[in-house]
């Protein structure tokens, strides 16, 4: 986790400290020529939004560094570069070396070269391009763009410069700029090529994801998209090779007052109760019409916790719903009070709903349509979210005082977010409550204390 701070920060640590003006779109078009096509991944960032996140502060337009980078950079040199234009940066991934680069604007050639020789880089020529080194580190002038990278071995310096100019000269291709200029405004965003076998859904994806990323105060939000290698959307049932359903009607058994919501709508032809039973090869010959159970939506309320940390059972509420192939529900709920009864449940019917008890806990179930609504203590009450159209949905709502927070966290902030996935898109929002910082120095500072 140390090593993921470390790079995240390093990332960070490309800012100065002069907030100038101008377009975000022309300034990702700038950084843009001089990354090549050949990049295993790109991404943009605007450090002094990132920054302000951390808990940098602003004082006459300037920002001061916040603790967070200072406490791994305690002698940074580049926060001490003049002349660059820090609104916006870069990042490149290669598979050859250099196989990482930082990339920035300059704004005044003059002030940066004189804050590096102050700072003691040596300033040296290769292929007629400026390149000045300090302790391992490599800063390319390039085309107005100063470009950052590691160099220890400087009799590879050369051929480290003229990798990087050869990219140059062959820019991303021009859908790939379209993705990453749609998305120019945002804190962070960026492309990443995929080719993976992914196991659980044993399906392979051979595409691009292109991302971003907005901080606002205490909130964040997330947004993903899935291409094929030509720029074309693709979708996740495209990318399953089946079709998957939305959540429709369930959505109207989702509460947002639920400390935790999970909904899901299944596919369309198949069980996903009996995909996921067959994945972890556990028997399903023996459960009847499990073929048949579609979507699933479950509301979980943790209110206690015992002295091993685990929840409480008495103290839970839990209430959700499945849905049926369509005319079935009938067939399968009389199907399932008839099993709970054979292996020793007791069960109670009053008027269209049927009390289970086993042990001390008791379950209340009834069917609605092509649903089996099911609910553990009380029901919940609130408004449902009108997520009938995603395929997936998850919702947090936990206060700072929740006794799991507290137990394990004890920092003061409550969670609040949700995540959506639909067809062609995936959004994420995270908000945490009553945080007296901003995300990330709120977010640092946990993890910090957790790792």
């Amino acid at each position: 986790m140390k090593k993921l701070f470390r790079f995240g920060l390093a990332a960070l640590s490309l800012v100065a400290m002069v907030i100038a003006s101008g377009c975000s779109d022309k300034r990702t078009s700038n950084l843009l020529g001089v990354v090549g096509d050949d990049a295993e991944a790109v991404a943009f960032f605007r450090p002094v939004d990132l920054l302000k996140s951390l808990g940098a502060k602003t004082d006459g337009g300037t920002l001061t560094a916040p603790a967070a980078a200072k406490e791994f950079f305690p002698n940074a040199d580049v926060l001490k570069f003049k002349g660059i234009d820090y609104n916006l940066a870069a990042f490149a991934a290669y598979d050859d070396a250099p196989n990482t680069v930082m990339i920035a604007a300059i704004k005044d050639a003059d002030a940066l070269a004189s804050s590096l020789k102050k700072l003691d880089y040596e300033k040296n020529s290769v292929g007629g391009k400026d390149v000045y080194m300090k302790d391992g580190s490599a800063l390319l002038i390039l085309d107005g763009q100063l470009i950052a990278f590691d160099c220890y071995d400087e009799s590879v310096l050369e051929d480290y410069v003229e990798n990087i100019v050869d990219r140059s000269k062959k820019p991303l291709d021009g859908w790939k700029q379209d993705l990453l200029m749609a998305r120019s405004g945002k804190t962070i965003y960026g492309i990443i090529p995929v080719d993976e076998k992914i196991d659980f859904i044993d399906a392979d994806f051979d595409g691009m994801v292109a991302f971003d990323a907005n901080l606002n105060g205490t909130k964040a939000e997330v947004n993903v998209n899935l291409y094929d290698n030509k720029g074309k959307v693709i979708t996740l049932s495209e990318v399953l090779g089946e079709d998957l359903a939305p959540i429709g009607n369930l959505s109207e058994h989702i509460c947002n007052d639920a400390q935790i919501v999970y909904a899901f709508g299944g596919f369309i032809d198949e069980s996903i109760f009996a995909r996921f039973l067959d994945f972890y090869r556990m028997p399903i010959s023996d459960m009847d019409n499990v073929d048949l159970l579609r979507g699933l939506v479950a509301n979980i309320n943790v209110n206690s916790f015992d002295r091993r940390g685990n929840p409480d059972i008495e103290s839970m509420q839990v209430s959700g719903a499945v849905s049926i192939a369509e005319g079935k529900a009938h067939r399968v709920f009389k199907d399932m009070i008839d099993l709970l009864k054979d292996v020793g449940a007791r069960v109670k019917s009053k008027g269209d709903e049927y009390i289970i008890t086993v042990g001390e806990t008791k379950v209340t179930t009834r069917e609605d349509g092509d649903v089996v609504v099911f609910a553990l203590g009380d029901e919940f009450s609130g408004s449902h979210p009108s997520v009938g159209d995603c395929l997936a949905y998850i919702g947090v709502n936990i206060p700072a005082d929740h006794p799991a927070l507290n137990q394990y966290l004890d920092h003061g902030v409550g969670l609040k977010g949700n995540l959506k996935v639909m067809e062609s898109s995936i959004h994420a929002e995270l908000d945490l409550v009553d945080s007296d910082q901003p995300f990330l120095q709120k977010l640092y500072s946990v993890l910090k204390d957790i790792y």
